[in-house]
């Protein structure tokens, strides 16, 4: 096929054709065979294309093709995995202020008495609680951050927190005595009054 035949050919497929060109590509079909067939075979492919054109894919079709396809990598991030497992992503936010607030009212350096003071004597510059001698202190003593000096009588337990105790001669504890100087203890007394306590 000649070039200028060629170019007639494209603009009748494509349906440019002028009156004159239409019929001079018209002529030129009756007599040359080869350009003739050409001409059937790629109007009967744009007959044929246009048909499956026409065709829609099944319903379901796009949802079973991603189903097939192999799962890619996702990143879960915290958030999303949160979402999946609350009641887990709540205990770990759970744990995790519990040993913070833990952790602060360890390392915090001011003495505390828990118990009645009544018969105590207290000196805060000095971190020191004393059990004046002659004098009975009825229930539990616990002194966090301060030193205990018991001259006199204690009836209950003694507790001391990140301090020491000293007991005179003359003074007497009846119930048990411990120390606590590290955060492991600590934490394992503070648990164990919380369920005593209920």
């Amino acid at each position: 096929m000649s070039c200028e035949h060629e170019q007639l050919l494209q603009k009748a497929l494509d349906g440019e054709l002028s009156i004159r060109e239409q019929e001079a590509f018209t002529a030129h079909l009756q007599q040359c065979k080869a350009c003739k067939a050409e001409y059937e075979l790629v109007e009967h492919m744009i007959v044929d294309v246009k048909k499956l054109a026409d065709i829609s894919a099944p319903l379901g079709f796009t949802a079973n093709v991603m189903r097939q396809l192999p799962a890619g990598h996702k990143k879960k991030s915290p958030i999303r995995w949160m979402k999946q497992h609350p009641i887990v992503a709540a205990a770990a936010i759970f744990l995790v202020l519990m040993v913070s607030s833990l952790f602060s009212s360890w390392s915090t350096g001011e003495m505390a008495i828990a118990g009645n003071t009544k018969h105590l004597q207290i000196n805060k510059q000095q971190h020191e609680v004393i059990v004046p001698k002659g004098e009975t202190f009825k229930g539990d003593l616990v002194v966090e951050n301060g030193d205990v000096k018991v001259e006199g009588t204690v009836e209950g337990n003694v507790t001391i927190i990140k301090g020491k105790r000293y007991l005179a001669s003359a003074g007497s504890i009846t119930g048990d005595s411990q120390e606590i100087h590290d955060i492991m203890h600590w934490t394992w007394y503070k648990l164990k009054s919380l369920v005593s306590a209920d």
